[in-house]
């Protein structure tokens, strides 16, 4: 056996450990309860981003609201405009696949991560249109993340 031919035997088994190890890894309890409530998380968010979505699309819709102030510098139509273009970027088909399919824990620690920065995002913003909603003389400030 040649020196290349004993390396490549090296580098072949310390893969194949390394493969063994991640499949233990992945298939310990506290990952994969990690994985189900970052998939529930995920579809919990798209959800309630779906619903404020829907929400403000009837209140436009009902109200004629589209060119109405929601904010001192955004309408009800650019907001709406806005939650839809947040959906899209963070919470899309393709991001869902993407927390579904992916089983790298550094991965899924930054989805986790993201998917934290949404939840609290759409939290403040359902406040603020059920609040606008139920009071809309009164303006409010939206933050922009």
């Amino acid at each position: 056996m040649s020196i290349t031919e004993k390396i490549l035997a090296i580098v072949l088994l310390l893969f194949l450990l390394l493969l063994f190890f991640w499949a233990i890894l992945v298939s310990l309890p506290p990952y994969k309860k990690f994985r189900r409530d970052l998939i529930s998380g995920f579809r919990q968010a798209r959800a309630q981003s779906i619903k404020l979505q829907s929400m403000l699309k009837n209140y436009i819709e009902e109200n004629n609201a589209a060119g109405k102030k929601f904010t001192e510098d955004m309408t009800y139509g650019n907001y709406y405009k806005y939650l839809k273009s947040n959906y899209i970027s963070y919470l899309s088909n393709k991001n869902y696949s993407r927390v579904k399919t992916s089983y790298n824990p550094i991965v899924q620690l930054q989805l986790y991560r993201t998917l934290k920065q949404q939840k609290s995002w759409l939290n403040d913003a359902e406040d603020k249109l059920y609040n606008t909603l139920n009071n809309p003389d009164g303006q409010i400030s939206v933050k922009y993340h």
